[in-house]
């Protein structure tokens, strides 16, 4: 692990400051940590990386390559105006419209969240090829999530109309924590949620049935220190993380984060030797049965149910928006700029609509339809790469079962949500997608 330690507390150090201000919104922001996320790619010995780890980095690269292109294209095509309306268009967007000037500025703020994620899932990738490298990401990561629930909390009771120093714009009764969006700070401590349910399970392991077994689950090594001590420091991070995750009051983020944990833990214990404590399971059931009905019986979700008016009239207002200009799309980060020219008279007028609330129909308005097919194709490959590995392994990590199940949750979020579009929230995120990512490949040499 020697080689990997300065690119281990590079990305530690990304992961930490990734959510700090704001969610790391601002492109300079953005920006610093596409240079930590690169910086941590230049430092990782690469001698454990195989065909596989070169064609996830390949393919990473064309989708970037892609949207450079795409940007390009663009720039040379000027900006999107229907010629039989460009003079209404001009009054109701402003001068803006046609200062071509602009553009390349625009369109370069618009590819930093996209390719901070792509350095951050590649970084992951590299330097998760180390299993104890892996371990040290996502024990960071729940620490800086611990801390972060902590200040989330805290802030929420005692001065719940500000983020950090500026006062909210919305979102006044919801905690956000250092995150703009309750729904993004929702998935944020879901991911830490799922993290903190298998420590719990492998701790409750360690006390109940011993490491070795005849189950699918692969020995690891065990973490050092006494395992109750390990098992009270694992229950108080995940019963911070739940909490901060109820006060958000994120219904999408709520089920799917439940959810995740749900599917983490099944596949723990599916994959586990028959020895595991009962006791264990019989807590563990209890404990999620008890997160579930806590979440369909607060705030939002019993008042408004699963459903809000005018989500599905934006998406087919957007849907028009991708056949407009369906190769390069209407411009990156022009999302809010055209919306209103589409916006359906059916739709409510509360609400504030500078994203589509689904990633890949954004990146279909904004980037074009092929530029979203490759990231639907790509994204899809991952979460079959991870599948595979659970189906086909004799041996599977619980790296991998947590990996998956995080990609589950941002994956369904971003179809109802903005939030994989939060640097703040992607680049951690898709750091421990990576490590697991070659966590499963690694298994697959070791435990054919």
């Amino acid at each position: 692990m020697d080689a990997r330690k300065p690119a281990l507390f590079v990305l530690a150090v990304a992961i930490a400051l990734a959510p700090l201000f704001f969610g790391a919104m601002n492109p300079v922001a953005g920006a610093g940590l596409i240079v930590l996320c690169a910086l941590a790619l230049v430092l990782s010995p690469i001698d454990r990386l195989d065909g596989r780890h070169w064609a996830i980095l390949a393919a990473l690269a064309i989708l970037a390559l892609a949207l450079c292109v795409v940007a390009a294209l663009q720039v040379a095509a000027g900006p999107w105006v229907p010629s039989a309306e460009r003079d209404r268009i001009v009054r109701l967007l402003g001068s803006g419209v046609s200062a071509s000037g602009a553009l390349i500025g625009q369109y370069v703020q618009a590819m930093v969240p996209a390719l901070a994620a792509i350095f951050a899932l590649a970084a992951g990738l590299v330097l998760g090829t180390g299993q104890r490298a892996c371990r040290a990401l996502i024990e960071v990561f729940l620490w800086v999530a611990s801390v972060y629930a902590i200040f989330g909390i805290v802030q929420h009771l005692v001065a719940p109309g500000y983020v950090l120093w500026l006062p909210k714009e919305g979102h006044f009764e919801d905690l956000t924590a250092t995150f703009t969006n309750r729904n993004t700070a929702a998935v944020f401590f879901g991911i830490a949620c799922v993290w903190a349910s298998l420590r719990v399970l492998r701790a409750l392991k360690a006390l109940g049935g011993g490491w070795e077994g005849e189950g699918k689950l692969a020995v690891e090594a065990v973490p050092s220190g006494d395992p109750r001590k390990r098992l009270f420091s694992d229950l108080v991070r995940l019963a911070l993380c739940f909490t901060a995750l109820l006060m958000t009051h994120s219904r999408a983020g709520g089920v799917l984060s439940i959810g995740a944990c749900a599917l983490a833990a099944g596949l723990f214990m599916l994959f586990n030797d028959s020895r595991f404590s009962r006791s264990g399971r019989n807590i563990f059931v209890g404990v999620a049965g008890f997160a579930v009905l806590s979440v369909l019986i607060h705030g939002r979700l019993n008042l408004e149910g699963f459903g809000d008016g005018g989500r599905f009239e934006a998406y087919r207002s957007a849907w028009e928006m991708v056949w407009q200009r369906p190769m390069i799309g209407l411009g990156l980060g022009s999302f809010e700029t055209y919306f209103p020219i589409f916006r359906s008279g059916d739709m409510s007028v509360w609400g504030t609509w500078d994203r589509a609330h689904n990633v890949l129909l954004q990146v279909a308005v904004e980037a074009g339809v092929p530029v979203a097919a490759l990231s639907l194709v790509f994204s899809l490959a991952v979460l079959g790469l991870l599948l595979r590995a659970l189906v086909k392994r004799r041996k599977v990590s619980h790296v991998t079962i947590g990996s998956l199940a995080i990609l589950a949750l941002v994956l369904g979020h971003s179809l109802v949500d903005f939030s994989l579009q939060i640097p703040g929230l992607a680049v951690p995120v898709l750091i421990l997608v990576g490590a697991g990512i070659s966590q499963s490949m690694r298994m697959s040499r070791s435990g054919r």
